[in-house]
């Protein structure tokens, strides 16, 4: 655990500061299916304003290619989160697939929207062993939550959540990690924030952050129900998206980040091609030099990231940078004490 640790740290400050490429990316972001029971007035699943034609396919990953992934990310990654498109507990072997990761000595996140988290699951869960769990819960009362979660309960989802709670605290582990984490939406400032924790911290979760909007690469070009993005300017910020990490969605179209659901950046497929040979290969180093320009102009000519919002905006502000050392600090403490 002390290598992954020295792995993590290293890559990530190699993202930052460093110029060479690091070996590895600092984690794999899995995306076991693309399919979501939610339609929140944010996200792509909500229909908005991305015409049907420009839509990619949903699917669910096959297991057989899972467990492939797995094996390559062996001694090379040091983190794993199935965080990409869709909701990874609508696929028929989650639990198993986590398993398998855990056992790769893979420190595994799960994002999830908390409606399948029943009992059994959150017991079979915890039982697994991830380094965290992620609840995605917005807005700072139970009626904001449920006109932006379109589909969800907030009573339901509230109750799965202290189930997960109950369910570590049963088995006496430490892991996973238990967060809430909501998306900064326009109007909202430092009451509401306050308020969205204080709401949550009541369930007895260990972390409750709030992450900043995004627009799914630029494929949302209207106002979007809550979110407001800035006007872009003519140059943009740093974005070392593909210095840091690997998408890898369903089907095994391999893509720079977790914007890039309509894949106008595929960097490979890994179906055919070793993950090794993506993370060194011509489409994202072409990708990687095109965004270290910084120039607008050049990025939307030379790649698909065009009216990305992580482009007019920080990626990572201070605040949600503290915010992610506080997590994966608190899930390194969680595994050391569970063994």
């Amino acid at each position: 655990m002390a290598a992954e640790a020295v792995r993590l740290g290293s890559g990530y400050l190699q993202t930052l500061y460093g110029r060479a490429t690091p070996a590895a990316p600092t984690v794999l972001l899995m995306g076991i299916t693309s399919k979501c029971n939610l339609r929140c007035d944010f996200c792509f699943h909500g229909g908005n304003d991305i015409p049907a034609e420009h839509q990619r396919a949903k699917g669910v990953m096959r297991y057989e290619l899972f467990t492939s992934i797995i094996e390559q990310a062996r001694g090379w990654c040091a983190h794993l989160d199935f965080d990409l498109f869709g909701e990874p507990m609508m696929h028929p072997r989650f639990i198993d697939m986590v398993r398998l990761a855990v056992e790769a000595d893979l420190a595994v996140a799960i994002y999830t929207n908390g409606t399948f988290l029943t009992p059994t699951r959150a017991r079979e869960l915890v039982d697994a062993g991830p380094a965290s769990v992620t609840v995605s819960m917005d807005g700072s009362s139970p009626e904001e939550y449920e006109r932006l979660r379109a589909g969800a309960s907030w009573e339901r989802v509230s109750h799965n959540l202290r189930g997960l709670v109950e369910a570590r605290r049963v088995l006496g582990r430490r892991c996973p990690l238990i967060v809430v984490r909501g998306i900064a939406l326009a109007g909202h400032g430092a009451e509401e924030r306050r308020a969205h924790e204080a709401l949550y911290r009541d369930l007895g979760v260990d972390q409750v952050m709030w992450v900043p909007p995004r627009n799914w690469s630029g494929s949302l070009t209207a106002a979007q129900g809550s979110i407001r993005l800035p006007p872009p300017p003519p140059r943009t910020q740093r974005c070392d998206f593909p210095r840091a990490a690997l998408a890898i969605d369903w089907d095994g179209t391999v893509l720079p980040c977790c914007e890039d659901f309509n894949a106008k950046n595929p960097l490979g497929d890994v179906n055919v091609t070793p993950l090794r040979e993506i993370w060194g290969g011509a489409p994202i180093e072409s990708l990687r030099r095109a965004l270290a320009t910084c120039d607008r102009e050049h990025i939307n000519a030379t790649t698909g990231c065009a009216g990305c919002g992580n482009l007019s905006q920080p990626l990572m502000p201070l605040r949600y940078r503290l915010q992610l050392v506080r997590m994966i600090a608190g899930e390194f403490r969680a595994r050391l004490t569970d063994g």
